[in-house]
């Protein structure tokens, strides 16, 4: 019982995050006309690094070498994640970024198969699909639906991501997530840093660019990657990364509710489509508590 409610937490926990993600694409595409993606995601991590390093100080104790180099892996992944979708950003629209970069609720549960052996269930596969076709719904605007350099560049980085998710589940159960948070966070921020003193000019600062630098540290990094980390802990990938999708739908209805965007049938249909998708996801474990539960006797 006591598992079952830090599954729920986590879930819960992995929700939140999506309302801060959901808000993030205007913000990155607002603020890369102001700072150069490296310098953007180098100010990003090293302020959310520092910030954690500071609060959670004592997590640095349980540092092992081991636990150093997991977070190479999971640093460099989620630099390339970011990176890539940063830069793509720049030429695409914020819907056709959210919804490439989701193809990760796809490629997750097949990877995870690869990597720890572990088959996806029907129901996962199906809810993934549908989700991905609730997002395409959401996201993408006109009836044509062509690829440019950006809408590539953002796949490359939906794949990063799904490469992040399923090691950094490895790594949550393993080691410390909080301490994993730290790291990856630091090497984020350096690799972000030295690629952008080799092929960005140097930002000039103001407040117009300081304030949604400061919103991306603290709550669409610090926060929301603090939470992933202690979430998928207890949550499976392919679930999480199901749950993490939603951040295309929060962007949309965020979009509807304060900047005044149409509800059109095609939104509707998208809400339902992941509506549905989340309702597959749930049925095993449904159909599981369903079946180990007592029979009251006649």
């Amino acid at each position: 019982m006591q598992n079952q409610k830090k599954v729920h937490l986590a879930e819960f926990g992995l929700f939140f995050i999506t309302i801060l993600w959901g808000t993030s694409f205007v913000i990155i595409k607002q603020a890369t006309t102001l700072v150069e993606p490296g310098y953007l995601l180098g100010i990003r991590f090293l302020f959310a690094a520092v910030m954690m390093a500071l609060i959670f100080h004592k997590k640095l104790k349980l540092l092992t070498l081991d636990s150093l180099k997991f977070s190479f892996v999971l640093g460099g992944l989620l630099f390339l994640s970011y990176y890539l979708q940063t830069v793509a950003i720049k030429y695409t629209t914020a819907g056709k970024n959210a919804f490439l970069t989701t193809i990760y609720v796809i490629i997750v549960p097949f990877l995870y198969w690869i990597i720890r052996k572990v088959r996806p269930r029907p129901a996962n596969l199906i809810a993934a699909f549908l989700c991905i076709i609730g997002i395409a719904l959401i996201s993408l605007s006109g009836d044509s639906f062509s690829l440019n350099f950006g809408d590539f560049l953002t796949i490359l980085c939906g794949f990063f991501f799904a490469s992040h998710i399923v090691f950094l589940s490895i790594a949550s159960k393993q080691y410390d997530p909080i301490l994993m948070s730290i790291l990856q966070f630091f090497i984020v921020g350096i690799l972000s840093f030295l690629v952008a003193i080799f092929t960005e000019p140097v930002p000039v600062l103001s407040t117009a660019s300081l304030l949604p630098i400061l919103y991306l540290s603290v709550f669409c990094t610090m926060i929301a990657l603090g939470l992933q980390a202690v979430g998928e802990k207890y949550v499976s990938p392919s679930k999480a990364s199901l749950i993490m999708s939603l951040e295309s739908l929060i962007g949309c209805i965020s979009g509807i509710v304060f900047l005044g965007e149409p509800l059109t049938i095609k939104l509707v249909a998208g809400f339902a489509m992941i509506f549905l998708a989340m309702l597959i996801s749930e049925l095993p474990s449904i159909l599981s508590k369903t079946s180990t539960a007592p029979k009251s006797g006649s």
